[in-house]
């Protein structure tokens, strides 16, 4: 399985540039996300305060459930240590930078910056399906042109002996099945996962109690992801040959018209494909269920 995911994001590598451009806007809508959610709390603050300014980290920290977190992280883990005490300091020098002047000047500075981090998040928010699509549906054109290649080059009488509608949906069907799989599926774990540490990491500066327990959901969920991928990647492998077999089919209902009316089978033939049809049918339906459960 890896060496075939290997295979395909080959088609990417003449397009590299515009995958640096399409992370690159993932990773800053993940991080605008993030700001734009920080920046609610001191216009809050900004808003419903009758007068001074709002906690710094330092003081929240004096606060039930804030305390001890340094030392625990200092004696455990000094590395997530010194990253929340950055965190800390870039949060108190935004807040002081806030809160200078009077309400009025403070309040109109943070409207002012939630509007440009808003506007910037949803240019990147445009920007990021914009190039995973465009370079999804170009790799799925590059990966047909190959097919359709392959296919011209390969002896007449191997070709005779395959069925047409099956060549047919294996360049037309199948190949837009891997539409997700080549680049969608990794955008997709980027841009959540960004997100994720981003919204524990402002989590973990307010409460970090609240944080941890939020952590205690990411082992049951991370089995649940792989037992649902296990179970769309078989799914889809039956849906590729149900639509093989109903294209099978109908090419050879209607190359063999002339047998089909000699004889009058239309009707078991309609019944013939209505059993196609309807397998395919049932088979796509859960696919789609299995895919919403694990977006």
């Amino acid at each position: 399985m890896l060496r075939i995911y290997t295979r395909l994001l080959g088609y990417l590598r003449p397009y590299w540039r515009r995958v640096v451009l399409a992370f690159g806007a993932i990773v800053l809508y993940a991080v605008l996300s993030g700001a734009s959610l920080t920046l609610l709390v001191p216009f809050l603050d900004n808003l419903f305060q009758s007068g001074g300014a709002p906690p710094s980290t330092e003081q929240m920290e004096a606060q039930p459930g804030g305390g001890d977190l340094d030392e625990v992280l200092a004696g455990r883990l000094p590395f997530l240590a010194r990253a929340k005490a950055g965190i800390e300091r870039r949060v108190d020098a935004t807040r002081a930078w806030l809160d200078r002047g009077d309400p009025f000047t403070r309040l109109r500075r943070i409207v002012v910056l939630i509007v440009l981090v808003f506007l910037a998040k949803n240019l990147f928010g445009y920007l990021d399906p914009y190039l995973v699509n465009w370079l999804e549906q170009r790799c799925l054109f590059d990966l047909r042109q190959d097919l359709c290649r392959v296919l011209q080059q390969q002896p007449l009488g191997w070709i005779t002996r395959q069925k047409t509608g099956e060549l047919i949906s294996r360049v037309v069907n199948d190949v837009n099945m891997l539409r997700g799989a080549i680049i969608g599926a990794t955008a997709t774990l980027l841009r959540e996962g960004l997100l994720l540490v981003i919204f524990l990491g402002f989590l973990l500066v307010l409460n970090w109690r609240l944080a941890l327990a939020a952590l205690l959901v990411v082992p049951i969920n991370a089995w649940l992801m792989r037992r649902l991928g296990q179970l769309l990647q078989r799914d889809s492998t039956r849906i590729q040959v149900r639509m093989g077999d109903m294209a099978g089919h109908l090419q050879e209902t209607l190359s063999g018209a002339r047998v089909v009316k000699a004889f009058g089978r239309e009707q078991d033939e309609i019944e013939r494909f209505r059993h196609y049809n309807w397998d395919y049918f049932r088979g796509f339906v859960r696919l789609r269920g299995l895919g919403a459960l694990n977006a």
